[in-house]
């Protein structure tokens, strides 16, 4: 029965990775220089939607009224959206509004395509991938940049993330062999540490996921 909890919560922290790299896009496509060459914009819509983001990193729930505050201003300022679609986007998964959620996504995708390194969109779109519950092609797609990161310095962080995608895609779709591959190659990764420490809830670990689901 214990193990059933350990699995179910890990389970249900898919969210963290589905689109975790996607609001990596926004370091690489919101800059200062987008702040200098925009401040005739209605600044007021800038300080609003700015204090809806920072209660969505505080981690508190958005209520309606501000999700429908920030869709409008988006609406209002296109030039946002690189900042702001990861917030919507994890919002509505966080509410199991898939389709709404895919729509911020697959905007985030749009207007990062060019700012974003290549290896870091194929890890997105490997995100819509899993979304779409499309596992075995997502599998395939993770296998594929695992190949490309190999030997590639300053992508550590992104590494140890496929990796973490690829331990719960091979659970997901039973293959064991090469969950115990993938699980052995992550916790000999030097960011192991940042990434277990994402997954913690009070004594819960990675290591007791892999334990209780091996």
């Amino acid at each position: 029965m214990e193990e059933n909890k350990i699995i179910q919560f890990f389970s249900q922290h898919w969210s963290k990775l589905l689109l975790g790299m996607l609001a990596v896009a926004c370091v690489f496509a919101w800059t200062e220089r987008f702040y200098k060459s925009h401040k005739s914009q209605d600044k007021q819509d800038f300080v609003v939607v700015g204090r809806i983001y920072e209660q969505f990193q505080k981690g508190e729930t958005l209520p309606s009224e501000s999700i429908e505050t920030a869709e409008k201003i988006l609406h209002r300022h296109p030039e946002l959206h690189p900042k702001y679609d990861s917030m919507l986007a994890l919002t509505f998964f966080s509410q199991a509004k898939t389709p709404k959620a895919l729509e911020y996504a697959k905007s985030l995708m749009t207007h990062t395509q060019k700012q974003l390194p290549e290896l870091y969109q194929l890890y997105a779109q490997n995100s819509l991938l899993i979304s779409e519950e499309n596992l075995s092609a997502a599998f395939v797609s993770a296998l594929a940049l695992d190949e490309q990161l190999t030997g590639q310095s300053g992508y550590e962080t992104l590494t140890a993330m496929n990796l973490l995608r690829l331990l719960f895609l091979a659970d997901s779709l039973g293959y064991e062999n090469d969950k115990q591959i993938f699980w052995e190659k992550l916790e000999k990764h030097p960011h192991f540490a940042v990434i277990d420490s994402i997954f913690q809830e009070g004594s819960l670990s990675l290591n007791d996921y892999f334990r209780a689901s091996h």
